[in-house]
């Protein structure tokens, strides 16, 4: 029997409007602990977003692929996983998401914000200046990540965009094995770092982060990474000496056999 033609218009202008909505390329949405920068050891709910603007050799995120899922979709994906997870369950806090990747700005928009809104956000993104076009597009993006608590820049190259820095809370620097360290391009884009923000900040709170790169071998022989960890430790001090705070936090998680 055919719907009444009310019925059918509503059904059908739900349909359109279901065919339109945005879907992004998610990876996995799953529930860990955040083993990195400065809200290490906090109970977390994870959205990794597939594809990436780089090529790190260290990476091998970017070449998942990713299922697509529209925005409602993954608040419920969320929402289940808070489910599961007792601190958050029973607790009158926000739960954390981190919105990771690959490079989540190529897809986090404000349609995905709004639709998060329940939640105390986090974003962790490469910054890359290659990762926009045109200045417009830098200024979207930035509008976006003002809407963000927590956004944490780990540059993997010497092009960051200083929009992003600006907009940015905290740098997290992954100190590779036996490589240079460019302290100098730190202290740059510290400089930089949330100055649209700076009303937000206790200036006392530490905004750097060096994290050693810990492969997983090397837990079975935890030599190499002391000598790593030791270089970390001396960047350290040397930004510290240079009036900047800066704290040594290894990938606590991999330690802890988690994602």
């Amino acid at each position: 029997m055919p719907l009444p033609a009310t019925q059918w218009r509503s059904q059908t202008l739900k349909n359109r409007k279901k065919a339109k909505m945005k879907k992004y390329e998610v990876t996995e949405v799953f529930r860990s602990i955040q083993g990195e920068g400065p809200q290490a050891g906090l109970p977390a709910v994870f959205v990794r977003f597939s594809g990436c603007n780089l090529g790190c050799s260290f990476c091998d995120e970017a070449l998942r692929s990713g299922n697509a899922y529209t925005a409602r979709e993954i608040r419920e994906q969320i929402r289940q996983a808070i489910f599961f997870m007792a601190d958050f369950k029973h607790s009158m806090a926000k739960p954390v998401v981190v919105l990771t990747g690959g490079e989540p700005l190529m897809q986090v928009d404000r349609e995905l914000i709004d639709a998060l809104d329940m939640y105390t956000l986090a974003i962790e993104t490469n910054g890359d200046g290659t990762l926009f076009k045109t200045d417009r597009e830098a200024g979207l993006a930035c509008t976006i990540l003002q809407r963000i608590q927590t956004v944490v820049v780990s540059p993997k190259t010497s092009m960051v965009s200083e929009e992003v820095l600006r907009t940015a809370t905290h740098l997290k620097m992954l100190i590779p094995y036996q490589d240079v360290f460019d302290r100098k391009h730190v202290i740059d884009m510290f400089n930089s770092l949330g100055t649209e923000r700076h009303s937000r900040f206790d200036t006392n709170e530490c905004r750097v982060f060096l994290q050693p790169i810990t492969p997983l071998e090397w837990i079975k022989d935890p030599r190499p990474f002391r000598m790593h960890a030791q270089q970390a430790v001396i960047e350290a001090v040397k930004l510290n000496n240079e009036g900047i705070l800066a704290r040594v936090i290894p990938q606590t998680h991999v330690f802890m056999g988690l994602k």
